[in-house]
């Protein structure tokens, strides 16, 4: 009997024992837990502020909304919208909460709304310096200090900005190498055939150089552009007079959805130059539509998109 005593006794003791164990383990990892840094400072555009380490209610009047998707936030504001209706490549991954507050190609934003959405992050590009102190003064802000147009390198900024740059360098990877293969497949049909990206705005025509969807034929997929194009700058403006110079083998266009933009195009397809060019002749003239072209030329997931159309347009038999 007092052995059986002795045994229970143990047994109670070694439980006992576990469970005050636990206890502290428990105690430990939440203390560790509760001491982990809950924000970070990081130096922008206007200086340093301090962030929330992993924001919940982000507010993106900049046009990063395609790249917070991708390192897995999903904003409560977003400016990527087009006249009322966010991006067709982002809206099914929004949460039904989430609101227009404006558009990032302007420096005027809804800022009621922002406030209404009751932020703990807001980026901004460094076309809306202007409001800086306004949105400053509803939660944390950074303005990012890269372009729309330098898209890549803004990518990585902002992922250095919430701790996830490996995930954007390695999206960019792929990227690359997608663009790479369809390049291929370009190339070995066409061989060196040169291309245009041609736009129809409302006073003037433009040769597009290194911007939005020109951006992705010369730079991303390689393909040669036509002799004369600004592969330097964003673009150039063209008369009719001039634009019988350019002789491209394939010809990407676009009308603007503004008055006397139609017209443009319509006198230049009316000119003997139109049936002359080389692209016209052999049918390699692709129509972009104006929505898409404003939509999906500047951010990461709208650019996948346009490159597989691009494929589409130029390998259809």
């Amino acid at each position: 009997m007092n052995n059986l005593r002795k045994a229970i006794s143990a047994l109670i003791i070694m439980t006992v024992l576990t469970l005050m164990a636990a206890c502290s383990d428990e105690k430990a990892s939440t203390e560790k837990s509760d001491s982990s840094p809950k924000t970070r400072v990081v130096k922008h555009l206007k200086g340093k502020v301090e962030i929330p380490v992993n924001p919940k209610r982000i507010v993106d009047i900049s046009g990063s909304t395609e790249e917070l998707l991708i390192l897995g936030h999903k904003p409560v504001g977003t400016a990527n919208a087009y006249r009322g209706e966010f991006h067709s490549q982002i809206k099914d991954q929004l949460p039904k909460e989430t609101v227009e507050v404006g558009s990032y190609w302007t420096p005027q934003v809804n800022v009621e709304a922002i406030l209404k959405t009751k932020p703990d992050l807001i980026i901004m590009n460094s076309r809306q310096e202007k409001v800086y102190e306004q949105m400053e003064k509803i939660a944390p802000t950074i303005v990012l200090p890269e372009d729309i147009a330098d898209w890549k390198k803004r990518f990585v900024t902002l992922g250095e900005y919430l701790g996830k740059e490996d995930i954007a360098k390695d999206w960019i990877t792929e990227y690359e190498e997608t663009a790479a293969g369809i390049s291929k497949e370009i190339k070995e049909k066409y061989n060196d055939e040169s291309v245009m990206f041609l736009a129809a705005a409302p006073k003037s025509l433009r040769v597009y150089g290194n911007f939005g969807y020109a951006d992705i034929l010369f730079n991303d997929l390689k393909l040669k552009p036509v002799e004369g194009t600004p592969v330097d700058e964003l673009m150039v403006d063209a008369s009719l007079e001039v634009i019988p110079e350019y002789k491209p083998d394939h010809m990407f266009i676009v009308r603007f959805d503004f008055d006397g933009a139609n017209e443009l195009m319509d006198e230049l397809q009316a000119s003997p130059f139109w049936s002359a060019n080389p692209a016209v002749k052999e049918g390699n003239v692709y129509e972009v539509d104006y929505t898409t072209f404003m939509e999906k030329s500047f951010g990461p997931l709208g650019k996948l998109e346009l490159m597989n159309d691009i494929k589409e347009k130029m390998l259809k038999e």
